[in-house]
């Protein structure tokens, strides 16, 4: 589940080895204002 800001978003996916997917997810939701549904389907592709 996303933050309620992109801080907070990019923060779970913090040393977590999935950083640069992470991060490329939160600000598909946050900077872009993409679906969840979308970045979410984005995210699992790039897995």
């Amino acid at each position: 589940m996303p933050g309620n800001s992109l801080k907070d978003c990019k923060t779970q996916f913090a040393n977590t080895g999935q950083e640069a997917i992470g991060f490329r997810f939160c600000e598909c939701i946050h900077v872009e204002g993409n679906s969840l549904e979308d970045c979410l389907g984005e995210f699992e592709a790039e897995k």
